[in-house]
């Protein structure tokens, strides 16, 4: 903005490392619980898999599948409750 003004540049913002160490973790623990969440979305896509492919290949029958769906759209619902938890999505 004071390059289109014409007046000179503000002088850098200095933070003290100290400062910035404490901010980053004081956000550790968040980003240690988001990871493991969304490690839990990657494995439970994974096991989805692993039953779509037993279920073409015969190895697993329709019904049990359908069971296996049933369980597996409650647990991605307290995943993406969990990631809607972490991130804020939730607040206004």
């Amino acid at each position: 903005m004071a390059f289109a003004l014409g007046e000179p540049a503000p002088p850098p913002i200095t933070i003290k490392t100290r400062r910035a160490y404490g901010y980053l973790a004081a956000r550790l623990p968040l980003a240690l619980l988001a990871a493991v969440v969304a490690g839990l979305l990657v494995v439970g896509i994974a096991l989805a898999g692993i039953v779509a492919r037993a279920v073409v290949t015969g190895a697993m029958s329709v019904p049990d599948a359908l069971a296996q769906a049933l369980l597996g759209v409650a647990l991605l619902t307290m995943n993406l409750q969990g990631i809607t938890a972490v991130t804020g999505w939730n607040s206004a």
